[in-house]
């Protein structure tokens, strides 16, 4: 049964990362060809639907144990990408060109490829340093432009959710529930307070550097070097798992 596992995860670690590369190389060739991001989603849509609603058996995996991580926090994960995808760049197509869009596409397909070959890579038991680099720099880099991506796509819904009451259900009905899509979208931009942003922000970087040493430290935001005197170092695994990012093959 482990075996078949383990094939089982490097299979759909090995297919995601492909999934993923098809997004980032049809966005680049995009933005080579026509030099701008108009018309980027379009480009990418069925294949960023696709792969991206398959991360909903990540869910899965961490349920029947196949990975060591939270069910609650990896449907948390899952469910904010898929919000994005359909909630938000599917149900209102007057953003689709909009910035946000192509920012957190570019940022998610990045991210993933590099983690997806990250994870299948380490089930096969063989590394390579330059991935390891990768998973554990791009991250500065990537989070932030993903964060304002997603913000910027759901501010730029919110006129038209408001005009269209996109997914609201007024009263009176049968069962007297009430639902403000628009004022949803507004409590879910709250969640990004810029403070609470800063400090996940610094604790999630402090605990990926700590898991795997692979930059030097005076490379690092001054903000971040003095976690770093006499700390001890753990296991990638164990911090992903405990942060919730993704264990190998979820």
């Amino acid at each position: 049964m482990a075996v078949i596992a383990k094939v089982y995860l490097v299979l759909y670690n090995v297919i995601l990362t492909l999934g993923w590369s098809i997004i980032l190389v049809l966005s680049v060739q995009h933005l080579v060809k026509k030099k701008s991001h108009i018309g980027l989603y379009s480009s990418v849509e069925k294949p960023l639907q696709v792969f991206q609603s398959a991360a909903i058996l990540e869910v899965l995996h961490c349920a029947i144990g196949l990975v060591p991580s939270s069910v609650v926090l990896t449907a948390f994960q899952v469910a904010s990408r898929l919000f994005l995808t359909w909630a938000i760049a599917y149900s209102v197509p007057q953003i689709q060109d909009s910035p946000g869009v192509t920012a957190f596409i570019l940022a998610w397909s990045i991210t993933e490829v590099i983690r997806y070959a990250f994870y299948a890579f380490s089930l096969l038991g063989s590394l390579p340093y330059f991935l390891q680099w990768c998973r554990y720099t791009f991250f500065f880099i990537l989070y932030p432009i993903g964060v304002t991506g997603e913000l910027v796509s759901i501010y730029s819904s919110l006129r038209y959710v408001s005009k269209s009451g996109l997914y609201s259900v007024s009263m009176p009905n049968a069962v007297n529930f009430s639902f403000d899509f628009h004022l949803f979208l507004i409590m879910v931009m709250l969640s990004y307070i810029p403070s609470n942003f800063a400090r996940e922000y610094e604790n999630i970087t402090v605990l990926l550097v700590l898991a795997r040493p692979l930059v030097s430290v005076e490379f690092l935001p001054p903000v971040f070097r003095r976690h770093f005197s006499g700390k001890p170092v753990v296991t990638s695994l164990n911090v992903s798992c405990f942060l919730g990012l993704r264990c190998p093959g979820f």
